[in-house]
């Protein structure tokens, strides 16, 4: 991957990039996406959805010159935190 090449480790280019690394979790993506789905039902599939279609975003959005915006509603204390916070945790550590 271009941002972590030697060649770019003192360049400005991909900072964004390098900000990433992979940590192995206890879980694996199969069981996680169970999981989410029996605790959030058919809300759970489209969060599924909308994660997976995030890690492809650039993808997306260059063929299509849009992303979709996830947009959760609700009464207080329905879970919208806790969805989203779920849904972030693939890509960081807390």
């Amino acid at each position: 991957m271009p941002a972590f090449s030697k060649i770019n480790a003192n360049s400005e280019l991909y900072n964004n990039e390098k900000k990433f690394f992979y940590k192995d979790g206890s879980i694996n993506f199969e069981d996680f996406s169970k999981l989410f789905v029996q605790a959030y039902g058919v809300n759970g599939y489209m969060g599924i959805c909308f994660l997976v279609a995030s890690v492809f975003r650039d993808i997306l959005f260059k063929k299509l010159n849009f992303f979709p915006f996830l947009f959760l509603f609700g009464g207080q204390g329905k879970g919208k935190t806790t969805f989203v916070e779920l849904l972030q945790s693939v890509f960081c550590d807390g």
